[in-house]
């Protein structure tokens, strides 16, 4: 197993953007004037989606975990595109800021929401297929990578267990994440996937961008 440097993975891969994007930061600019350019535009996407929260009517806490203002979803992105997938699934997929950018031919975003599913067909639809399901809704025969982060804090290691081992049999490698132990007080449960012992390998761990967590790669042996 090994500890990577998240700004390693982001030399390494290069994320997908297209002109469909909702707005691009002008990463050209220096100094006090980028800074200042990049926390008016988060402010405007947070603003965005808070609209799109409220006419699709689905869980506001959305609106403040836009791709701009979270560092950690452009780590799981280039860990993912590090391991050139075919098919790509991710279970709690929100608005697709993630499942988006991945480089796959086949991707799927799943969550329950119904709400986030719509807002995700409307802000990527036409290259990435967002259904609305829970785990047991996953229908792909052979999945490259499953993506599981930013809500599997709230399930007990025995919930967790029982959500994924279904999925196990197909799927060659898994991305989750996990809380540092200390951390924060607000996420019920900091996994250690001990469960996992014996039926996959932790081949490496990404430290989160400026949080209190850590992504997992595991490789699926049985």
């Amino acid at each position: 197993m090994k500890i990577i440097d998240p700004h390693l993975l982001v030399q390494q891969n290069k994320e997908i953007r297209t002109s469909e994007d909702f707005m691009k930061p002008p990463t050209e600019k220096k100094g006090i004037i980028k800074h200042i350019w990049l926390f008016f535009w988060r402010r405007l996407d947070c603003a965005f989606l808070a609209l799109l929260t409220y006419c699709f009517k689905c869980d506001s806490w959305h609106a403040s975990a836009p791709y701009s203002n979270r560092p950690y979803k452009k780590t799981v992105v280039n860990l993912v595109n590090s391991l050139a997938p075919r098919c790509v699934v991710e279970l709690g997929c929100g608005f697709g800021d993630i499942i988006y950018r991945v480089k796959a031919e086949h991707r799927y975003g799943y969550d329950i929401d119904e709400g986030a599913i719509r807002i995700a067909r409307l802000l990527h639809g036409r290259r990435v297929n967002f259904i609305c399901g829970e785990a047991s809704s996953i229908e792909q025969k052979a999945i490259d990578v499953l993506i599981l982060v930013n809500w599997i804090h709230v399930l007990s290691p025995t919930e967790l267990e029982s959500l994924l081992l279904p999925l196990l049999p197909k799927t060659q490698f898994l991305v989750l994440d996990a809380k540092d132990p200390g951390g924060s007080s607000i996420c019920p449960y900091k996994h250690d996937f001990a469960f996992l012992r014996n039926r996959a390998e932790r081949t490496s761990i990404t430290p989160a961008p400026d949080e209190q967590r850590k992504f997992h790669l595991f490789k699926v042996t049985i």
